[in-house]
């Protein structure tokens, strides 16, 4: 297929793409184009721009798996590894995100969506402070709520910096994490409430909201279970 015949199809579907019919018409075309740009050198940008757009107006990555069950898609593993992260390149993805936003989109798909089930490790990952981030983490800022965490067992360090973030985090799965060390430390915006937090298995509280200046410490932590934490590691300012 041509890039004329794709953007046609797509101009005369996407201006309605909001049904259903017309979602899952966009699925398979969305994947037609996926699998075109293996084959033509120069996809228009236009074109990829709809991939973005549409990818984007999914408010998880389990409506898109759910639109698309049911339907023959010839390059859906393709989609799966668009939006797919691991433990391999989750860190990767995410310095991308931080310094070219739309260019990390056309590669990696929104990060609103990414699947990170299979994430283990999120140390450091939305961190200024960390090398292998840099410093474009301090004006990280989307909304990564509903994000897989499950499996995740340290977050030290994430947000590290991340001087503007202020994201929800409220519905996240945090019961398998053992350390959140200087979690959100210097991360002066961010006052989300994490009281629902499931925080029972953590050994290391240490520095996590030192320098959280907007943060309401009392409030998200009253009730948290911190019968885990080491007492060497159990203050959450030093």
């Amino acid at each position: 297929m041509t890039v004329a015949a794709l953007k046609a199809k797509l101009d005369a579907n996407f201006i309605n793409y909001k049904s259903k019919t017309k979602k899952a018409a966009l699925v398979t075309l969305l994947v037609e184009t996926i699998e075109a740009r293996s084959n033509i050198p120069r996809l228009n940008e236009d074109v990829q721009g709809y991939i973005v757009s549409f990818l984007s107006g999914f408010d998880s990555l389990h409506a898109v798996s759910q639109l698309a069950r049911g339907f023959r898609l010839r390059a859906k593993p393709k989609l799966d590894s668009m939006l797919k992260r691991s433990d391999a390149d989750i860190k990767v993805a995410a310095k991308a995100w931080c310094e070219d936003v739309e260019a990390a989109r056309e590669i990696y798909g929104p990060i609103s969506i990414w699947n990170t089930s299979e994430v283990t490790s999120m140390e450091g990952l939305f961190s200024a402070a960390d090398e292998d981030v840099g410093p474009a983490a301090k004006q990280f800022n989307e909304d990564i709520s509903k994000l897989d965490v499950s499996n995740v067992t340290t977050m030290e360090g994430m947000f590290s910096k991340a001087s503007v973030f202020s994201s929800d985090l409220s519905s996240w799965d945090v019961s398998n994490v053992t350390t959140m060390r200087a979690m959100f430390w210097k991360a002066s915006a961010f006052n989300g409430d994490l009281s629902s937090w499931d925080v029972s298995n953590v050994t290391n509280i240490s520095r996590m909201f030192k320098d959280a200046t907007s943060f309401d410490l009392e409030a998200s932590t009253y009730h948290w279970d911190l019968s885990s934490v080491m007492e060497e590691n159990d203050d959450f300012l030093y």
